[in-house]
Order: C-alpha cells, then structure tokens, then sequence
C-alpha cells in the first residue's frame, strides 16, 4: 500500500511537471535540439527600428530584418539580392528583375509593387528618410508586371545599384493595415530573422526565418544587446553572456588574445573620424563661422599624439579629407594639417580672439572605438591654445536625435563611412542631403557632375577637385581612420569583420 502511494504520488508530480511545461511551451524531447542563440554587444543603438535612421548600428540591424535589392560582399562588390539582376534601357532609365517566390514575415508577397511603395516613401520629401540621398537622383519608379520595375533618375546615374542596398524593402499591406508607428515596433521585412522583441536602448531578439529564401540562419535566435560602455561590453564576453563584442579598446586586445577562448578579429573601415562645424544653424556670432577659427582649431590638433595614445598606430591619420585610401575620389595630393599651436593662436589673435574662446563639442559614447576618448583629449589639446570645450557626452540614441534635428552646437564628432567611394561620404555635405552643416553651391554643383559622370577619369577629377575644396574650407577637421576590433568567442565561425563596419551576422554558426 505505501508503494502503490508513493509510486501514485511520484506520477502526480510526474504529470503537474509535463503539464506545466506544456503549458510554458517549453518542452522537449530527448531527440530535440537545443535551441542555439548567437548574443552579439553592440556599442549603439538607433532610437527606433525605422528604415529612415541614418547610422551604422541602424544598418547593421536593420539588414538582419530586411533585404534590398541588392547586396555588397565584404570587399563591397555589389551583386543581386532581392533582384536577380538590373540592365540600363537608357542613360536615365534601369530596370530591374525581381526574385520570385520571395514573401515577408507576415506571408505579404514581395513584388514589383513593393518596390515602387519603397521607393516612392523613401523619395517623399514631407517624410524624414536619411539616406535618401543614396539614390538621390531618383525620379520616379514604374511597375512593369509582378516582378520587373523600371527606376528612372534625373541623370545617368551609375551608383544607383550601390545606393540600393541601404534601402530596405518594407512591407506595404503591413504598413497600412497597422500605421506608421505600430509596424516600427515591430517591423516585417523579407529578411533572415523575424523580430520578436524590442527594447530600446537595451536588446533586439530575433528568431531565425526558417522560410528564407536565402536559406535559413545556422542558428534559432539573435539576440542584440545595447552594452555602450567598452569595458561592460568586455567583461560580459568574458563572463560567456555574448559571443560577439565590437569596438573593443586598444588596451584591452592584449588580455583577450591571451584567452584560450576569445579571439580578436580586426579590420580597417572606410570611414572618416571627423570633427564637424555647424555653420548653418549656429548663431550669427559664432566662432566656427570664421575660417581663420577653424584653421585655429586644425593646427591645434597633435594627430600623431592622439594616433599613437589612443590607437596604437592602428587605423591611420587621414590625409587632408574625408575619404579614406584605396576608396574612388580619394585625392593622393591632399595632406594633413601640420601641428602647429603657436599659428593657432596666432589665428585666434586675427579672428578677434587674442584671449581665447570657449565652444561645446557633443561626442557620441560607444559608437565609435575612441569617440568620447578622442573627444576628451582633442579638449584637451584645444585647452593650450586658448580654446576652452565643454564636451557633452550623449547616448548614440539621444545624439542621433540631435544630429537629425540639427540641435549639435558648434561643434560635434562624428564618422562618415565611403563604403569605398567617396560619393557615399561626400553625400553628407551636399545640400540635398538634408543632413548637411555646410552651404557651399561650388561643392554641391562638383558633387551632383561627379554623381552623374559616366566617366570614370572624368569623375575621379571632379571628386578630387569637391575634396580640395572641402580642404581649403574646412566644414570639418579631417582626423582619422578607425580600426574596427571585435572579440569573438570561439564557439562563432564562419564570420569577419566588414569594412563599412555592418555587424553582419547572417552567415555565422554556433557550435
């Protein structure tokens, strides 16, 4: 009798703990998988998940939710992606043949007329859209059946192919059944991961699209966490909570190659670390308005110092411009402003400051490898000619804010990335971005001839040429080339580091 209550009992039990897995949606069996999840630590987070950021970290998640038409390999050669292929019917008209059988998250079909609803959201100019100007010459979009458009551009445009990968696919049906603001929650791409929750300012979960017509993820679930301060982001991979970590510090790299189990992964990124001027929406009074203030403020920069102390000679300094080596547009005649504080103060003295002035400097913290390092000690170093900088360190999500609403101050640090041509760079300072700090009609008239030449002499010419003048006018003090460091757990194969500085995670596994 006591072991026919004792065996009753034990299957009571038995049963209460099946029936609440079950109800946990959690069970298992002894032939199921163990789900595996990739953690990655980003240093930023965009404020929201809107196609309509402009940043990196924006991108970099955004690409794992949706596709574009087309893509860019690590060396950044475009080929097809949602498109299977493009052909030029005239200098100003392309057509492109879409994939078939492709469907979003929610079972909406991927079309011709998706593509021309994309499209013509992101050319509305009563919307914010900040990378617009990737596909700036657009005029118009025409369906030509189920699964072929023609995009037609004001000129010839031959970076129109590049320029379509930052554009993502949105999903129409979805868009207008929920609203603007409730699909941006949680938005519906065509891409290799579904999102399952987001918190801003704290984590992204995905789960693998296991319909995806590029072939499932190697792994069940994504997840990306916002850790913006480096040394947090390190000690939670040491710690096992993440197995990717980016912009890892210079000081840091040697204690992680010791560990048997992490592994440092680098590469250069075609980015220019600058020190911008707002000369548009500053006071009339302002100092960066003077040019003799900005060559002031150029000189009394040490370059190589900074190079030295807060990279460890990795990256480089950049040569006079915005454009990193080996990019196309990038000027060999252009060189760094020479380190000269007594003709920095002697600047200061003709511009009407012999006692010096003081300015604010708005850095970003943990989207950069050094941003609010380098802020610190450029501060420093404009301290000894006289120029005293309040440095206001904000969350990547609070500064992008200001940067879209063009509340930056005087001055403000912050990295344009070329994606190998300086167009993509250059983009920023052309008044038809809407993103520019800087008017000037000789370099706008120099970008829009270099955007529609055919001729790849020709357009090297005139992109040197916008360069030299951006040189000579200074809206920005040219610093450097970042390295981008990333440590990665040894569990994470099949992945590298890309030069536009994308967290392209699609392809990794997980042991």
């Amino acid at each position: 009798m006591t072991r026919f209550r004792t065996f009753w009992l034990v299957s009571l039990a038995t049963a209460a703990t099946v029936l609440a897995t079950l109800v946990a949606g959690v069970v298992s069996t002894p032939d199921a998988a163990p789900q595996k999840t990739l953690v990655v630590a980003q240093g930023a987070f965009p404020p929201s998940l809107s196609p309509g950021e402009s940043s990196n970290p924006s991108l970099s998640i955004l690409l794992h939710i949706h596709d574009g038409l087309t893509w860019t390999e690590r060396d950044l050669t475009v080929r097809p992606h949602l498109a299977e292929r493009w052909e030029t019917v005239n200098p100003t008209t392309w057509r492109f043949y879409l994939r078939k059988g492709v469907k979003f998250h929610n079972g909406e079909p991927f079309n011709a007329e998706t593509v021309k609803f994309t499209i013509d959201r992101v050319m509305d100019k009563s919307r914010p859209y900040a990378r617009r100007g990737r596909i700036g010459l657009v005029t118009g979009v025409t369906v030509v059946d189920e699964h072929t458009v023609e995009i037609k551009t004001s000129a010839p445009f031959p970076l129109l192919p590049r320029g379509l990968r930052d554009i993502v696919m949105e999903a129409p049906r979805n868009i207008k059944e929920k609203g603007e603001q409730p699909a941006l929650q949680r938005p519906v791409g065509t891409g290799p991961f579904k999102v399952v929750e987001w918190r801003p300012n704290d984590r992204l979960v995905l789960d693998a699209n296991t319909e995806y017509w590029g072939g499932r993820p190697a792994y069940d679930r994504l997840v990306i966490r916002n850790i913006s301060e480096p040394s947090t982001r390190v000690a939670a991979l040491k710690a096992g909570e993440v197995h990717v970590a980016e912009q890892i510090p210079i000081d840091l790299v040697k204690e992680i190659e010791r560990a048997t189990d992490l592994r440092i992964e680098e590469v250069p990124i075609n980015m220019g670390m600058v020190l911008t001027f707002d000369m548009l929406n500053a006071s009339p009074d302002s100092p960066v308005k003077n040019p003799k203030v900005r060559l002031a403020i150029d000189h009394a920069i040490d370059r190589e110092t900074l190079w030295s102390e807060l990279l460890g000679k990795r990256g480089a300094i950049l040569d006079g411009q915005l454009i990193t080596k080996g990019a196309v547009g990038y000027n060999p005649n252009l060189r760094a402003t020479k380190y000269d504080p007594a003709r920095a103060k002697q600047l200061l003295a003709e511009a009407g400051y012999p006692q010096g002035l003081s300015l604010e400097l708005k850095t970003p913290v943990g989207k950069y490898l050094i941003d609010r390092d380098l802020s610190l000690a450029v501060a420093s170093q404009l301290a000894k000619v006289g120029i005293n900088v309040k440095v206001d360190v904000l969350e990547w999500g609070a500064f992008s804010k200001q940067l879209a609403a063009k509340k930056m101050g005087p001055m403000h640090l912050i990295g344009w990335y070329n994606v190998g041509d300086a167009d993509f760079g250059m983009v920023w300072y052309w008044t038809g971005s809407g993103r520019h700090f800087w008017d000037n009609p000789d370099f706008d008239r120099l970008f829009v001839a270099s955007r529609s030449e055919l001729s790849a002499a020709k357009r090297q010419a005139l992109l040197h040429e916008a360069g030299q003048l951006m040189n000579l006018q200074r809206p920005s003090v040219f610093l450097f080339q970042l390295p981008a460091l990333y440590a990665v757990n040894a569990k994470v194969g099949n992945w590298k580091p890309r030069p536009d500085e994308m967290l392209d995670v699609t392809k990794a596994t997980l042991k």
